[in-house]
């Protein structure tokens, strides 16, 4: 009887000692612990970490629908069971090398015997070939390793530097190769200003690469095709400085699958998972976890630039998750480990943009979810890694991105080539955060060259983010609908200054030039581009937010006088010629989409003339 009708003497009408209300949800609760349980220790199974002992449960916790985990209970270290029950786990060859092994993977991948079952292995030894290099001379070796370590490495960090330095001077094979040294002096080489070094990895005129090659890009060819043979994780590593080296050669096709050859490579050897080390094996020091994270950000890293650059899918999916926990942050170098962090997310948010816009479904919704998702990377960076005028080059590197970032995210909303009449609040907003950052991309050029000198010592990556701004600034002038044309027209200029500088080390950078050049004159632009003046730089309102919509262009011209002069010499300026065209070009197909233009140029203007006149 209910307390209530016992006290009032009344009749019970609700038996409420039999009600099932507190006893189902009982069961249902036991049920749903059960099954958060099981795949806890799937989870933990999967990891490697042992298993805690289980206390039983009654059967009335056991729910019909609750799925039953394929791994369950803790896991066997014999041979038997690593041979018949197998998990994903990362399993060392006969020389040491660890394999990322799976349940389907056949028998010929599983750990060698020697390792399981008589101990530990032993590295073999470093022969007094194996890094030798007496091609080049020690004094040529450091001045490459310094123009790395300046201008590329914080930018694409795909190593520990601190690692790599120590394995070379203790002639350690693990962490340094022929190959990789002779791809770390390509790089270097691209933007030494020794004409002569230059040399040894840019082609002279439009020689054919597969006839005469360079002699670092022989050296390498010749190198990788052994290290291929046995690779190991410096293998991964100069891979991904090859498919930078032949993207600035202008052969696409062949850098990027060089980097899905990283990559591919990178799970093949199970970098891409926690190091779980198997029995009777040496536990892992931490320059190794350390490296082959970073090796395989690396992978992540040149992956989806190279899915921006060229609109192709990504190959490896990356793991927002993983960044909290990452090695980097241990590094001896607070700064590099910073900049290491600060790239990786924003690669993996130029990765979801990528892959937003080249599908077919794309919302403005799921773009208006990645630009705050960007912004949000802006507003929380390290007072080190935002933009200064005197900052590092990776520094000036990556605001270039999030730049360029900004732009394709806008883009498609801000509806170029329509009529102004069509345009709601939304599309003019969008026309105005482009035309913003495409004269940020060109301020960050000239104070870029003001201080580390001309473009040709720029990553290739800059190249994407120019020829992202200058699409923009070329359609804004064109359909006359911003009042601040001569600030466009100045940072076109930059723009097109800063391709022409960057040919010296980049050589499909030429090529893009020369079409940007090219859709000027289409859209009767030559003869306003070549009669404006230069004017002071463009300076931003805020340099850390977003300019308010509400602000026109949210730039102003900084007055010289007051801060000092920071615009381009005149006469350096008017006596550049900006339309001199070249007969032959390095194809890339980053602007195939571009070749329509030069059967427009024979055929007429009238498609043009229509659409900007």
């Amino acid at each position: 009887m209910a307390p209530r009708c016992y006290c009032s003497g009344a009749s019970c009408t609700n038996r409420w000692r039999s009600n099932t209300t507190a006893k189902t949800q009982i069961e249902q609760l036991q049920a749903r612990i059960t099954q958060l349980e099981a795949a806890l220790e799937q989870s933990r199974a999967q990891n490697g970490a042992p298993l805690p002992a289980s206390q039983d449960l009654p059967p009335a916790a056991i729910s019909n629908n609750t799925p039953t985990p394929l791994f369950t209970g803790p896991q066997n270290n014999n041979i038997i069971s690593r041979l018949c029950q197998r998990q994903w786990q990362l399993n060392s060859d006969a020389e040491g090398q660890y394999k990322f092994f799976r349940p389907t993977s056949s028998l010929h991948l599983t750990e060698s015997v020697s390792l399981s079952v008589l101990g530990a292995w032993e590295e073999s030894p470093v022969t007094d070939d194996a890094l030798t290099i007496d091609d080049i001379d020690d004094e040529t070796q450091s001045h490459l390793l310094d123009l790395y370590w300046h201008y590329q490495h914080t930018s694409l960090q795909i190593f520990h530097k601190q690692t790599f330095l120590n394995a070379r001077a203790a002639r350690h094979p693990k962490y340094v190769s022929k190959t990789l040294l002779y791809c770390i002096f390509a790089c270097g080489a691209r933007v030494s200003p020794r004409p002569a070094i230059k040399a040894m990895v840019l082609p002279e005129g439009d020689d054919d690469l597969d006839d005469n090659q360079p002699h670092l890009i022989a050296m390498i060819t010749k190198h990788m095709e052994e290290e291929l043979k046995r690779p190991r994780i410096t293998t991964i590593q100069a891979l991904l400085l090859l498919s930078f080296i032949y993207c600035a050669l202008g052969q696409d096709t062949k850098g990027w699958l060089l980097t899905g050859h990283a990559c591919m490579l990178a799970i093949d050897l199970g970098i891409h998972k926690n190091l779980v080390t198997p029995t009777g094996a040496p536990a892992p020091s931490p320059e190794e976890l350390v490296t082959r994270q970073l090796t395989y950000w690396g992978c992540m890293m040149f992956d989806r630039f190279w899915a921006l650059y060229l609109g192709r899918p990504a190959c490896l999916k990356a793991d927002g998750s993983s960044l909290d926990c990452a090695p980097w942050v241990e590094l001896e170098d607070p700064w590099e480990a910073r900049m290491a962090r600060a790239w990786a997310t924003l690669v993996k948010t130029t990765g979801d943009i990528c892959e937003a816009l080249n599908s077919e479904g794309c919302t403005l919704e799921r773009l208006e979810q990645l630009d705050g998702q960007l912004q949000s990377w802006h507003d929380n960076l390290d007072e080190s890694n935002r933009y200064r005028k005197d900052t590092s080059p990776s520094v000036v590197t990556m605001h270039l991105q999030y730049a360029a970032g900004k732009i394709l995210l806008h883009q498609p909303n801000a509806k170029f080539g329509s009529r102004f009449t069509d345009l709601d609040s939304r599309s003019s907003d969008s026309r105005r955060q482009c035309v913003h950052y495409a004269t940020e991309v060109a301020r960050y050029l000239q104070d870029y060259r003001l201080k580390h000198g001309d473009g040709s010592s720029l990553l290739g990556i800059a190249l994407h983010c120019i020829a992202t701004a200058v699409t923009t600034l070329i359609a804004s002038i064109a359909e006359r609908g911003s009042d601040k044309r001569a600030l466009e027209l100045y940072s076109l200029k930059i723009c097109v200054r800063t391709l022409s500088e960057m040919e010296k080390s980049y050589l499909v950078a030429r090529r893009v030039r020369k079409i940007t050049q090219l859709i000027i004159r289409v859209c009767h632009l030559e003869k306003e581009y070549q009669s404006s003046h230069d004017l002071p730089t463009p300076v931003s309102t805020d340099q850390h937010d977003c300019p308010d919509p509400q602000i026109d262009g949210g730039a102003t011209m900084q007055d010289p006088s007051l801060t000092g002069s920071s615009m381009f010499a005149q006469a350096a300026m008017t006596s550049y010629s900006p339309f001199s065209f070249d007969e032959l070009m390095p194809l890339s197909a980053q602007m195939d989409i571009f070749h329509t233009f030069d059967t427009e140029m024979e055929t007429g203007q009238r498609a043009f003339s229509g659409a900007f006149g």
